[in-house]
């Protein structure tokens, strides 16, 4: 034994059982040295530090996933049954992970285990990490791979009350062999005035489904937001018309930037798109007006990011961050809700619509105290 694993499992001794140890050794009418006692003590506890390392390791490569230095109000961490974290790491108090219950039987059975580890709540999005269990180390090497034979997905995904969420994806974090168990990252946005999430994964070869997992209701906390009014005019555009950034709000996974703009239906070149303007079934939903939604989305973003190319959030330590260095846990950097959902006819007369850049970063709100955009300062609230 290596006298630093000795040192490390005195820390999980209670007191207690030292003091209840320390008997007569029969037929001596001695007592055994209290030295003794402790040596003998953290070696049965290195079964029980062993044990908390291992589940820890979870905890702490969700930690480094969000790249959290310390703990947020967004960020909350679950309680796992059986887990004892060392005294330093621990956040309190710690809610007890929500219960997870089968609804039908596939043929193949459900597989069981899955517990919540930790969720990062911001504004519309939540980021939740998982633990999955009784996962080979060979299935795992391949679910860490980016085109693995073996991978999970989102299996069932659902938002109460709002429906389904506006985008969603799972992805590998890390795994911890001794535990044989792989902590998975599901990030969720659009999930506005939802009070949980409701998701089961599956885990895929190939195409195949292979393992069903147990549906786990997932708690949306509540948020922060850090706001402020901004009044600036973008280069006005003879096809599209006008845009006005009218406002920024910061959370701790994104930035959202609102703008007024010219309603589609208003905005298109008439001799080009004379149709845009018109509401469109299904039979007679034209090319052009596909094309002019595309050239017309393309123009705000293109907009939008030439607007926020040298905008930067400013922290109370002097230090900033370019909102465009941001890095994205979906596949851009940014991403609107705006238009999801709604019909052709009020697609063409949205006139208010907000983009949002992305972070897989956890922004602590406490510490952020304005945004420049064009080189105007403006303070946050």
């Amino acid at each position: 034994m290596k006298a630093e694993d000795l040192y490390e499992a005195m820390q999980y001794i209670r007191s207690a059982f030292v003091e209840e140890s320390e008997m007569k050794i029969p037929n001596q009418g001695k007592k055994l040295p209290r030295r003794i006692l402790l040596i003998a003590a953290a070696v049965a506890a290195l079964g029980i530090a062993g044990a908390a390392a291992v589940s820890w390791s979870l905890r702490s490569a969700a930690r480094a996933d969000a790249n959290l230095r310390e703990p947020i109000p967004e960020w909350t961490e679950y309680q796992i049954p059986g887990e004892t974290a060392p005294t330093e790491a621990r956040v309190e108090p710690q809610p007890e992970s929500p219960p997870v219950k089968h609804e039908w039987e596939p043929e193949t059975g459900w597989q069981t285990g899955l517990t919540l580890d930790s969720t990062l709540c911001s504004g519309e999005n939540v980021t939740a990490y998982l633990r999955v269990p009784d996962i080979s180390p060979e299935i795992a090497a391949e679910c860490a791979k980016p085109r693995g034979e073996y991978y999970f997905d989102i299996g069932s995904l659902s938002v109460e009350p709002s429906g389904e969420a506006a985008s969603s994806n799972v992805s590998y974090v890390s795994y911890d062999e001794a535990a044989r168990t792989v902590l998975l990252r599901l990030d969720v946005s659009g999930t506005k005035n939802a009070p949980e999430i409701k998701f089961a994964p599956a885990l895929r070869r190939e195409d195949e489904i292979v393992g069903y997992y147990s549906e786990m209701t997932i708690p949306v906390m509540p948020s922060s937001c850090l706001h402020t009014d901004v009044s600036l005019e973008l280069p006005r555009d003879e096809t599209w018309g006008d845009m006005r950034i009218v406002a920024v709000n910061v959370y701790a996974s994104y930035v959202e930037v609102e703008q007024d703009v010219t309603p589609f239906g208003e905005a298109a070149d008439k001799e080009r798109y004379p149709d845009v303007d018109v509401h469109m079934t299904e039979d007679t939903l034209t090319n052009e007006w596909r094309d002019a939604q595309y050239d017309y989305f393309n123009h705000l973003i293109d907009g939008t990011d030439a607007a926020m190319a040298d905008a930067s959030l400013l922290f109370r330590d002097g230090s900033r961050l370019l909102i465009t260095d941001l890095p994205s846990a979906f596949s851009g950097d940014w991403f609107s809700h705006d238009f999801d959902g709604l019909s052709d006819e009020a697609y063409c007369s949205k006139d208010h619509i907000s983009f949002c850049y992305e972070t897989t970063q956890a922004i602590d709100l406490n510490q952020v105290k304005a945004i420049t955009i064009g080189g105007v300062e403006y303070p946050l609230q």
